[in-house]
């Protein structure tokens, strides 16, 4: 059970969660670090972003299952590796959009709305956009412009460019 749990967690890459602390720029940059109730939305609001990166990263080693199975590096992460079965994967990154989505809902509408965009553009990367050059990289560029603009919407301050 313990073997299950690391890959789980492992799976999720938690540290690719260093992305997500893009949400924290609002409060940063806005001088509101030091503000309460504006760590704690920004907290939560990067929780959500790490089940929601952490779902993504399920979806895409799922699909790329096979691939990945003869590539030298990435056939040792755990799907690819049989550490962590298909329903397993499944379940897991079911429950971690529900979470994603269930924690986005209860910051506000806004952030809500971001939070599904940001998900609906990674499931369009794991499927067709990382297989095309510009928009692979575009994608990738976006996702974290997605996460700085949830810390706007989350904590409701606005960063001037």
């Amino acid at each position: 059970m313990a073997e299950t749990l690391f890959y789980l967690f492992k799976e999720a890459r938690p540290r690719q969660w260093i992305k997500n602390l893009a949400v924290f720029t609002t409060v940063l940059f806005t001088g509101q670090l030091f503000n309460p109730v504006s760590m704690e939305i920004s907290i939560r609001a990067f929780i959500t972003f790490c089940f929601l990166s952490s779902a993504t990263y399920y979806l895409n080693d799922l699909v790329d299952f096979q691939k990945d199975q003869l590539h030298p590096y990435k056939k040792k992460r755990p799907i690819a590796s049989g550490k962590i079965s298909f329903p397993l994967a499944i379940s897991i990154l079911i429950i971690l959009v529900i979470l994603g989505l269930i924690l986005a809902k209860s910051i506000n509408n806004s952030f809500f709305v971001v939070s599904i965009t940001y998900l609906l553009l990674q499931v369009g990367y794991s499927f067709v956009l990382k297989n095309i050059t510009v928009l692979d990289i575009i994608t990738i560029a976006v996702g974290y412009i997605l996460r700085i603009y949830a810390g706007e919407f989350a904590t409701g301050y606005h960063i001037s460019i």
